[in-house]
């Protein structure tokens, strides 16, 4: 065991308020008690009242000692200190009723404000999801009716074009034929020339 970490064990005596002594093994010196073995009502037989918190003197600084007076007024001084007892007895617990009573009442307001909260939290909530998925609609909706014109508009263009080649291809036609008719009647126009002359000679002649 360690040196110096407790306290010195001896013999010391104790003393009562009924005047005993007696000695006892302890830690202390000088010990005071209230009661023992000798004036104990246990071991005595006889009832002694200990006033601890000086409550028989007060009632006695306050009322007088009626114990040697009479009967009725000792009654009355009694009662009226039951009464007083009891009344501060019921006010204390009136005022714990009326305590939790209003704990209960906040508690329910309390309670019933943070409902109105959360339901309002809550309906922002849907209405904020509620549009964005009204949004995610309408873009959708456009999305596809824009995909349709664009279909459809890709599906007309190779009928113009298809409406068109066959345009230019009579007019590369026509051009080409004009092309060649002039070559056809230079061609043409010297055999006419040949065949002429020895007619005229033969008319001549």
């Amino acid at each position: 065991m360690k040196k110096d970490t407790h306290p010195e064990y001896g013999m010391t005596t104790v003393r009562c308020h009924c005047g005993h002594e007696f000695e006892a093994g302890s830690t202390k010196k000088n010990i005071s008690i209230e009661i023992c073995s000798q004036c104990h009502p246990f071991y005595t037989g006889k009832q002694k009242l200990v006033d601890s918190a000086g409550r028989i003197e007060r009632f006695r600084r306050k009322y007088g000692d009626y114990l040697g007076k009479n009967k009725e007024e000792a009654k009355e001084v009694v009662q009226e200190v039951v009464q007083e007892v009891v009344q501060e007895e019921v006010k204390e617990a009136v005022q714990e009723e009326v305590k939790e009573e209003v704990q209960e009442e906040v508690k329910e307001v309390v309670q019933e404000e943070v409902k109105e909260a959360v339901q309002e939290e809550a309906q922002e909530v849907v209405q904020e999801k509620a549009q964005e998925v009204v949004q995610e609609e309408v873009k959708e909706a456009v999305q596809e009716e824009v995909k349709e014109v664009v279909q459809e508009e890709v599906k007309k263009k190779p009928k113009k074009k298809a409406k068109k080649e066959p345009k230019k291809e009579a007019k590369k036609e026509l051009k080409k034929e004009a092309k060649k008719q002039p070559k056809k009647e230079a061609k043409k126009e010297p055999k006419k020339e040949v065949k002429k002359e020895p007619k005229k000679e033969e008319s001549a002649e």
